[in-house]
């Protein structure tokens, strides 16, 4: 599983696990940059087309924050 699917999905463990990984081989500021604002990128987009409802939308801030 990527970060990115473990965000969607609102999988915090998942998305911690997976974020100690990348800082083995990448920088903080690119694991947010590269992957994690895009995902709340598409988040947004996806809250605004209907696609995705509040509690979703929750789910998914709540995994970035703890991360």
């Amino acid at each position: 599983m990527t970060l990115s699917r473990a965000i969607d999905k609102g999988l915090k463990q998942q998305a911690i696990s997976l974020v100690k990984d990348l800082l083995k081989e990448k920088k903080p500021l690119e694991i947010i940059n590269e992957i994690i604002i895009p995902s709340l990128n598409s988040a947004g987009q996806n809250f605004e087309k209907k696609k995705i409802f509040l509690p979703e939308l929750l789910a998914i801030s709540e995994t970035t924050s703890a991360v």
